[in-house]
């Protein structure tokens, strides 16, 4: 009896647990609908980082969902989902799921209130009228309904693959409840049977009322719950029967609507391809007209060029006379100035030949009193190495060697000052190299460029005269 009892629960926990992995199966059927329904419909691409979900007062839905959505994208955002306590707040979701199983509400209301936000509204078990989008769960997956209309009110525009998918997924759900209703009518035929076969069976009891009342009573209890079970089967399938003919309607209406679209995109194909044949034949006419009008231009320009030729031709034989006019008086001019000008070149060569005499005897007498106390400098500089070498430093000796070198090269730019004052009358110009006086100016500013931690850098120095 207890090994019965642990097979039972066993098998009870076994149902439990496949129906709950259903349960989960088919959650994640309804996630990746929701997502494949909102990548096909235009009109949702906002603003925001994020594409907002809501789930209208259904927790565990909404984790399901993030598991489901996890590493997901819709429309390139990531996606945020949470729970909705609150209608009033439904204003900042991209998407809305609602479940009529965890909140019954007033659909034309709760879309009515939609308008004034850019929010798409799937719902689930709310039948096909007034929706958006509507879902349908049988066997293991699911109808979706489209209501284009409504899409449209709201700036929405399903792609062809979603409207296809729509009409597939009725059809197969139509296709699934004829076969439901196919198997109701046998089970109700095998009810009747057996109906008829208790009723055969009660007779039978009656003649045996006193062994067999027990068993009637069994049985009445029997049949009692069968009636009520084909009470239940009854209405179940005048339910079913109303949701098919919903069905048939929504899918008719959808067949006109594409129907509808069809003939609107073939009127607009005509269209376009007769307004490309008119552009073509534009196209054709504006080619010809350029070709006139480049012929045109070219006459034009030619003219332009021989009108510009002769114009020129005149304009410099305008010119050459003029200019032969005013050369002439010009002549006249610069021969007056001429020798004007010659007068004065005779006074200030004279006046120049004056001041370069006064320049030369100012040059000698300054470089004869300039080297008197640079001899000076020199001989107390010799002195000081001679009496004090051996008791200087390193430091001081060299700064003695740079005294003297100043001097001696001082020396030789009186010198030079002197020759140059003499230029013209007793000296001859020779050539030399310019890198020797650059090295001279660099020896006598060497401590400037040390102090200043100045760099020069010297190219290829040419030769000059001078």
């Amino acid at each position: 009896m207890r090994f019965c009892w642990i097979i039972f629960w066993c098998i009870i926990s076994f149902q439990l647990f496949s129906q709950s992995k259903e349960n989960e199966v088919l959650q994640e059927k309804r996630g990746i609908l929701i997502l494949n329904i909102a990548e096909q419909i235009k009109g949702l691409e906002g603003n925001s980082k994020n594409f907002t979900i809501g789930v209208v007062n259904d927790t565990i839905t909404v984790n399901t969902f993030r598991k489901t959505y996890d590493r997901r994208k819709v429309k390139g955002k990531k996606i945020q989902i949470s729970n909705i306590e609150k209608i009033p707040f439904i204003e900042k979701y991209d998407l809305i799921y609602l479940n009529k199983d965890t909140f019954n509400t007033n659909l034309p209301r709760f879309l009515e209130f939609l308008k004034r936000h850019k929010t798409l509204l799937i719902t689930e078990n709310y039948g096909e009228k007034n929706n958006m989008v509507a879902l349908t769960a049988y066997k293991d997956t699911f109808a979706v309904n489209l209501d284009l209309i409504i899409l449209k009110q709201y700036n929405f525009i399903a792609s062809k693959n979603l409207i296809d998918t729509s009409i597939q997924s009725l059809s197969k759900q139509k296709e699934f409840y004829e076969s439901q209703k196919r198997k109701d009518e046998k089970e109700k035929t095998d009810l009747t049977i057996e109906n008829f076969s208790l009723e055969f069976q009660k007779e039978e009891l009656k003649g045996n009322l006193e062994l067999k009342s027990k068993l009637l009573t069994i049985k009445d209890n029997g049949i009692n719950k069968l009636e009520e079970k084909i009470k239940a089967n009854r209405e179940n399938y005048i339910e079913k029967l109303k949701r098919l003919e919903d069905l048939n309607r929504g899918y008719e209406k959808q067949q006109n609507l594409v129907k509808k679209i069809a003939k609107e995109l073939k009127i607009k194909k005509t269209e376009i391809v007769s307004q490309n044949t008119f552009l073509d034949s534009l196209k054709l006419e504006v080619a010809q007209k350029q070709s006139v009008l480049e012929k045109q231009k070219n006459k034009l320009s030619i003219h332009k060029r021989f009108n510009t030729l002769l114009i020129g031709i005149i304009i410099l034989s305008l010119g050459f006379l003029f200019y032969i006019i005013k050369t002439g008086n010009q002549r006249k001019k610069l021969v007056k100035r001429l020798k004007e000008k010659n007068l004065v070149i005779e006074d200030n060569s004279k006046t120049l030949e004056r001041q370069n005499k006064e320049l030369e005897q100012f040059a000698f007498i300054a470089s004869h009193d300039l080297q008197e106390p640079l001899h000076t400098i020199t001989s107390f500089s010799n002195f000081i190495y001679e009496d004090y070498h051996d008791k200087l430093d390193k430091g001081a000796l060299e700064n003695l060697e740079y005294i003297k070198d100043g001097c001696r090269r001082m020396g030789n730019l009186i010198k030079s000052l002197l020759d140059y004052s003499r230029i013209g009358s007793e000296r001859q110009l020779k050539e030399f190299h310019s890198k020797d006086i650059v090295d001279d100016v660099i020896q006598d500013f060497h401590i400037k460029i040390q102090e200043t931690n100045t760099t020069i850098v010297l190219g290829k120095m040419p030769y000059i005269k001078g």
